[in-house]
């Protein structure tokens, strides 16, 4: 049987800590959805759309969260990051991710597409 499963979490590439929430079928073989937000840049704002999306498509999806926004603050003090930096930070989230697909990872117990 699937179950869907999701993780809220803090992780760093590049210039600084971003909310990143994770949600996906357990024990299949699927499809990874990258979502990247609009206003505001918080990824748990999103768990429930993303939940939708990874149930009604049997994928997996990730949420990546900017720079400094999250449901609670992620560094003190609270750094300011420019247009350029959000930028950078998606793009190296994204590569992470496709580094991950490419490499097989199970991270969701399924086969990566």
């Amino acid at each position: 049987t699937m179950r869907l499963s999701w993780t809220l979490s803090v992780e760093r590439r590049g210039a600084g800590p971003a909310e990143v929430a994770r949600v996906g079928i357990v024990g299949a073989a699927l499809t990874h959805i990258i979502f990247v937000p609009g206003n505001p840049g918080v990824a748990s704002y999103y768990t429930s759309t993303a939940e939708m999306l990874a149930e009604r498509l049997g994928a997996t999806a990730a949420v990546v969260g900017y720079l400094g926004h999250g449901s609670a603050p992620l560094e003190p003090p609270m750094a300011a990051y420019g247009l350029e930096a959000q930028c950078e930070h998606v793009h190296r989230f994204f590569e992470g991710e496709v580094a991950k697909l490419k490499a097989g990872a199970e991270e969701w117990g399924g086969e990566a597409r």
